[in-house]
């Protein structure tokens, strides 16, 4: 579960700076949008519960 951080900061600038020698600006901007995608998408399917094979249609009826 995703909770919010009792730290202050939700990425610590070490880390920060340890990624951005990696990625440039746009590809730092891309990362975090992925990840945000991924964590929104995720709960979704939990919730769902799809079965492999099956397609959705099938699924819901």
């Amino acid at each position: 579960m995703l909770q919010p951080t009792t730290h202050g900061e939700r990425v610590p600038a070490a880390l920060f700076a340890r990624a951005a020698a990696h990625y440039d600006e746009k590809a730092l901007v891309t990362l975090a949008l992925a990840i945000g995608h991924v964590n929104f998408f995720i709960p979704l399917a939990l919730i769902g519960k799809p079965l492999p094979g099956v397609k959705a249609s099938d699924q819901w009826t």
